[in-house]
């Protein structure tokens, strides 16, 4: 919805704009944020714990770079690219995605079952 409005409003103004109710949605989901997540005491309190898990899952795929996916290999020429696809592979994961990835790489089968 952003984007779409973003480039409905700036065609042909030579400047990058929000249409007003656009920009009253984004300031509201901004605001909503900040009170839910960014400084919620709950969600603060996970953070060292989804820090550890991101760091993981880097670790990992960096040594196991045939496992990333087909588009995300193909930007790897050098050393430095092969890092910046490895974040982009993770960076891309939804936090539901990657804790399913991580469970999957990292926790026993028979765990789930339990």
């Amino acid at each position: 919805y952003f984007i779409h409005d973003m480039i409905r409003t700036s065609q042909g103004k030579g400047v990058i704009a929000m249409s007003e109710p656009a920009a009253k949605a984004m300031q509201d989901m901004r605001a909503f944020m900040f009170r839910r997540v960014y400084s919620d005491p709950v969600a603060k309190a996970e953070e060292s714990r989804a820090e550890k898990l991101v760091e993981v899952l880097y670790k990992y795929f960096y040594a196991h770079i045939d496992e990333l996916p087909a588009h995300f290999r193909s930007m790897i020429s050098d050393e430095t690219s092969k890092m910046r696809a490895v974040c982009d592979y993770i960076s891309a994961m939804s936090d539901h995605f990657s804790i399913a990835k991580y469970e999957e790489l990292f926790v026993p089968k028979a765990w789930s079952v339990l």
